[in-house]
């Protein structure tokens, strides 16, 4: 996965002059006087990502616990569409501030035909079984472009990917009901690559990725964002753009007290979504 999109990555710079500039029916500026007309860009758009996770939740008398595959053992479902939003701020032609949320939820039930074992509490066969799962994230990003120009803007990038991950399960039998939670807030340091290309007309085609592997204090894993869209203009300001992005996140915490496990969490879909400048 990270092959093929720093293949993309490499492939769009290499290829840059293949391809005509942007706003081939005015005046053309000299590359080396270019400055970006907008200041401010508000991304809005509809979200539609399949879903994997699976999670192991340690016992505290036990030790290491068993992984669950939530969409098989609470029948969560698998797809799901969400509003998304996004902004940027340039503060001069290479520098730039991006912000991002979303948020995710699901919630599902089923009858046991296998027993589970989530943390302290086990879930025996024909106990009703029942989770609500979210996960929310908040991204702060800044943007450096190397390049700058008619053509592409494309650089590096450093910031802070803020997610809550919230899953609450419990079983019932008898009349009786027992529950785990699993309640954890990541702030996960992020670097990353950015091409926007100027392609004919009124296009631009746009890739990014975010990453990050490190342990830090109670935290252990890996953070994998990428995606790759096109945008049409259709006025000065106003774009249409159709996206894919690909999110991964496989983080062990040990959290004494709290939360002792591992968080193995996938999506990935096609966003559509108006872009505003100013």
């Amino acid at each position: 996965m990270l092959k093929l999109f720093f293949s993309s990555y490499l492939i769009i710079l290499l290829t840059t002059p293949l391809f005509p500039q942007k706003g081939t029916d005015s005046v053309t500026i000299p590359i080396q006087e270019y400055e970006p007309s907008d200041r401010f860009g508000l991304w809005l758009g509809y979200f539609g990502p399949s879903f994997e996770a699976s999670v192991r939740v340690n016992s505290r008398t036990l030790g290491l616990g068993s992984y669950v595959r939530l969409e098989n053992a609470f029948e969560l479902p698998t797809t799901q569409n969400v509003f998304r939003v996004e902004a940027y701020f340039r503060i001069t032609k290479h520098h730039k501030i991006r912000a991002g949320y979303y948020g995710l939820s699901r919630d599902g039930s089923s009858v046991l035909e296998r027993e589970l074992r989530i943390g302290d509490n086990v879930y025996p066969v024909g106990s009703v079984a029942i989770a609500e799962e979210k996960f929310d994230i908040f991204k702060l990003i800044y943007a450096y472009s190397i390049v700058n120009n008619e053509e592409i803007e494309s650089g590096v990038s450093a910031g802070i990917s803020i997610i809550r991950y919230f899953l609450d399960s419990k079983r019932e039998v008898l009349g009786f009901e027992n529950k785990t939670e699993v309640d954890v807030t990541l702030p996960v340091p992020v670097l990353g690559l950015h091409t926007i290309y100027h392609l004919w007309k009124r296009f631009d085609a746009l890739f990014y990725v975010n990453f990050f592997s490190v342990k830090i204090d109670i935290y252990d894993g890996l953070l994998f964002d990428a995606g790759l869209g096109i945008q049409y203009f259709l006025i000065d300001q106003v774009a249409l753009g159709l996206g894919f992005n690909i999110f991964k996140l496989d983080v062990f915490v040990d959290d004494p007290g709290e939360f002792q496990g591992r968080i193995n969490y996938f999506h990935q879909g096609i966003a559509f979504y108006a872009l505003f400048t100013f």
